[in-house]
C-alpha cells in the first residue's frame, strides 16, 4: 500500500511522462483513452484519473495512461481514407464529342451519351455562317419586319 506521498509521486510521474497528456503522442492523438475500449482503470484513488493500456497495436500497451492521453489506436478508430485515393471528378463543359448513328454524324455536347441527343454536324456549321442572302434586314423569325 502506498503512502500518499507514494501516490502523489506516481501519478506525478505519470502525468508527467509519456503516458501523459502533454507527450507529442498524445497531442497528435485524434481521441483520448478516457473513451477506449482497452484502457483498464486502476483501483483505489488513482483509477480516477489513470488506467493501463492493453492495446497490443498501441505504443501505450502495458503502460500507465492518463484519461487524456492518446496514441492513435483508439478502439473507435477507424481507418482514414487516404487522399490519393480520392479521385476528382472532372466535367468538360467546353468539349464535344462526334457521334456517328446510322451514317449521319451527330455533334453532342460532352457529357451526353444518348445518340440523337446532339445536333447534326450540318447544324453546327450553320450556327457559324452568315443568314442567307435573301433575308431581310429587320425580319424575325416568324417573317414579321
Amino acid at each position: 500500500m502506498l503512502s500518499v506521498l507514494g501516490l502523489d509521486d506516481a501519478a506525478d510521474r505519470w502525468l508527467n511522462g509519456p503516458g501523459g497528456p502533454h507527450s507529442a503522442l498524445a497531442e497528435a492523438a485524434p481521441e483520448h483513452c478516457v473513451t477506449c475500449g482497452f484502457r483498464q482503470p486502476l483501483g483505489g484513488l488513482l483509477g480516477h484519473a489513470f488506467g493501463v493500456c492493453a492495446n497490443e497495436h498501441s505504443p501505450s500497451d502495458g503502460h500507465v495512461v492518463t484519461m487524456d492521453h492518446g496514441c492513435g489506436a483508439h478502439s473507435e478508430g477507424g481507418q482514414v481514407p487516404s487522399l490519393a485515393a480520392v479521385k476528382a471528378v472532372v466535367l468538360d463543359s467546353v468539349g464535344f464529342d462526334l457521334l456517328v448513328h446510322d451514317g449521319v454524324q451527330e455533334v453532342a455536347p460532352a457529357g451526353l451519351d444518348s445518340v440523337g441527343s446532339g445536333l447534326l454536324a450540318g447544324d453546327l456549321a450553320a450556327q457559324d455562317v452568315a443568314p442567307p442572302q435573301d433575308a431581310v434586314p429587320g425580319d424575325d423569325e416568324l417573317g414579321h419586319g
